[in-house]
Order: C-alpha cells, then structure tokens, then sequence
C-alpha cells in the first residue's frame, strides 16, 4: 500500500501498475494501429505471473481508444474482464455504454486517483493507451512498470513512450521469460 500524493494531501491507495505488452522496437501498435502482432505465436498460455496479477487488480484503466479497440475489433459483443471495475478515460466522444462494470471519466489522473481510485486496495492496471499513459507519467501517479517485450520488430508504428516526458527513475525489480516473450518488471523509485 503506497500513499498517493495529491492537491489535498496523502491518501491510502492501492498500487497503480502498468501492464503492457509491446514490440522489441518499442510500439504497442502497428502503423495501422492494429494489435494483431499481439495474438500471433508465441502465445503465453497460462502466464502464472499474469494470472496472479489479475487475482489482485481490483480496476483498470483504458484510454478511450484502447477502449474501442477491445469493443469493437479484439472482443466485440463480449464481456470482456467483467469481474473487474473499468474506467475509461474520454474527452467527451460518444462511446458505447460498456456494461455495469464500465465508468466512463474525464477526470484528469491526478483528480481521479484523489476522487475515484483513493479508497482502492487491490492493484490498479493502467491498460493503455498511449495518451492515458503519458497523462499518468506526466503526474508520477504509476508505481510498477510491466512491460512484455514481443519477439517482433515492427519497425513504425504507436510508440510506447512519447518522446519528451517527463525523466522518471525505475528500479529493475526482476526479469522473466515465457517462451519467447520477455518480461521486465520495474518499480518506481520514489
């Protein structure tokens, strides 16, 4: 359990991970933004370090993009993670309703975190999308970085990290293989 430093002091909260998987050159998206290279072999089938961290998520966390792109393309008319509470990130653009265990935000990170997520004990998954990711960087609001790295260069496509962040310092917490897929796991030095 971490304290979470917001406008109106410290507050208990559960730790905020970002779990993603991305290309060995760096995007999580191709060209197109497509996520297909994602679901090509090698598959981790089970994954015992995934399947532990999902038993402790208690929400996650998608940019409204990520959002569409699990609705509409990877799992369309399908629960997906119906188990977990899902906030999705938006600006206003009309998105579907998601189910009883979807919220929709335009909260800034910091005021969510201090209005919705304060009171969480369970993980807290930041899912992505690239814009949600730096928006929650730029705010130094995430405490783990999990990043599998696929075997696959794309060679152009959504980066992983927009250039010109902020300077954030990690500390390798452990590395990890599963078939051919790396798995680098970070913690926020703070």
């Amino acid at each position: 359990m971490r304290k979470a430093q917001n406008g109106a002091g410290m507050r208990n909260m559960g730790k905020l991970c970002l779990c993603i998987a991305a290309s060995l050159d760096g995007y999580i998206a191709d060209d197109k933004g497509s996520v297909d290279f994602l679901f090509e072999k090698p598959r981790i089938d089970p994954d015992p370090e995934y399947l532990r961290f999902y038993a402790e998520v208690e929400s996650i966390l998608f940019g409204s993009v990520s959002y569409r792109q699990i609705t509409q393309e990877i799992s369309p008319g399908r629960p997906f993670f119906p188990d977990k509470k899902c906030y999705v990130f938006t600006a206003g653009a009309s998105l579907k309703d998601g189910g009883k265990n979807v919220s929709f935000t335009s909260l800034p990170p910091a005021e969510f975190v201090k209005e919705a997520a304060a009171g969480s004990q369970g993980l807290i998954w930041l899912f992505g999308g690239r814009r949600l990711i730096r928006s929650f960087m730029e705010a130094d609001l995430i405490d783990q970085y999990w990043i599998y790295t696929m075997p696959v260069i794309l060679g152009a496509g959504v980066p992983l990290f927009s250039p010109g962040g902020k300077r954030l310092e990690l500390l390798l917490s452990s590395v990890s293989r599963a078939d051919n897929i790396v798995k680098t796991f970070y913690d926020r030095v703070r």
